[in-house]
């Protein structure tokens, strides 16, 4: 898009000319609005220049020269070698600041450690932010160090993640450089990252947290650093009350869900007995209902005749002579008196039966 300030000549060299990014190639009168809103309430911030910052951003330049087939710009005695990294002309690349005590301390989680350097330092004043001389000495908890630049704070706050380090540690360190050291947690390491976003568990964010408290919203650049809302012990003991309140709720409901499951399986072998005693029961009748109806028939018991077992009618078996016919269908037997049989003949037999039984019952036999 176009710049949204007139371009003069020498603008661009000077480089105060910026160019604003906007969703459409010609910008509507709304987002101009927005545009000069935002540049006409925006905070300048003024912080003092930090050496190690100086030096990394030249680099950043060298390299970023070097990406794009450019010499370097002419104030830096810096040079390319073969790989790409920057360094004076006829010497190596500079190692990496080593690690001082007040970082090996932050690294190891060593609160005791840590608290007895800290309380050999002098810092200066409350206007004088993490404690940097006036004459722009960096302050020892401000100093970077390592492969990765990174100050005591970055170091505490990646330590509950080493081994063998707990979180309430590392939150203890990272209290003693916020409150005594006074470290500012908006200082960057060599990635661009500051110390709250590298904070991997809950103890070490909550202490963040409960130094933006104690400390105040305009001591730091508490939202930019990353840092959540400020954290009072009242909001604490809150927490972990309804923490704990939760906690019983979560028992109770387990101890009555283990209740409701015992009592619905107690329930459940109830029924599953009284189930199978009606089935027994249901089998019992059923069986004295038949040899009551065959004896009454003048039929002989299926028991003593050979048959399935009491109760039971086979498939294919005459209710008179009990033979079993596997050849023939129940729709082809002879029915009569809700009896079946194989022939006729068993048919007459059966009558004659009913027939005898019926006539010495006339005579009182």
């Amino acid at each position: 898009g176009k710049p949204f300030l007139h371009k003069e000549e020498d603008d661009d060299e000077e480089g105060r000319v910026r160019y604003v990014p906007l969703d459409t190639g010609r910008p509507t009168f709304a987002a101009v609005q927005g545009v000069v809103h935002t540049v006409l309430n925006a905070t300048v911030e003024w912080r003092k220049p930090d050496p190690q910052e100086t030096i990394l951003q030249e680099r950043e330049e060298v390299l970023a020269a070097a990406n794009t087939n450019k010499n370097p710009p002419e104030h830096f005695d810096i040079t390319i070698d073969s790989d790409g990294n920057p360094h004076d002309e006829g010497a190596e690349a500079p190692p990496p600041p080593p690690l001082t005590p007040l970082h090996e301390a932050a690294a190891a989680a060593d609160a005791a450690t840590l608290s007895s350097i800290l309380s050999s330092f002098k810092y200066g004043n409350d206007d004088n932010k993490g404690g940097n001389d006036d004459d722009g000495v960096v302050s020892p908890v401000h100093a970077r160090a390592g492969p990765n630049l990174s100050t005591p704070l970055h170091l505490a706050a990646t330590s509950s993640s080493s081994e063998a380090k707990s979180s309430s540690d590392a939150a203890a360190c990272i209290t003693l450089l916020l409150t005594v050291g006074g470290a500012d947690p908006f200082i960057p390491d060599g990635k661009g990252r500051t110390p709250p976003r590298l904070a991997a568990t809950e103890g070490t964010r909550a202490a963040f947290r409960r130094a933006r408290f104690s400390l105040g919203e305009d001591r730091w650049s508490w939202d930019a650093a990353g840092v959540g809302p400020a954290l009072s012990e009242d909001v604490i003991k809150t927490k972990r009350e309804k923490a704990a309140d939760k906690k019983r709720r979560q028992r109770a409901n387990a101890k009555a869900r283990k209740e409701r499951e015992r009592v619905e399986k107690e329930e459940a072998a109830r029924k599953e007995a009284e189930d199978r005693e009606r089935t027994t029961r249901e089998k019992e009748s059923g069986r004295r209902a038949e040899e009551e109806r065959r004896r009454r028939a003048h039929l002989p018991q299926k028991d003593a005749g050979g048959g399935t077992g009491a109760g039971k009618r086979r498939a294919n078996a005459c209710d008179y002579c009990l033979r079993a016919r596997p050849g023939m269908k129940r729709d082809q037997m002879f029915s009569k008196l809700d009896f079946l049989y194989c022939s006729m003949e068993c048919v007459k037999a059966h009558q004659r039966t009913l027939a005898a039984e019926a006539a010495m019952a006339r005579f009182g036999r």
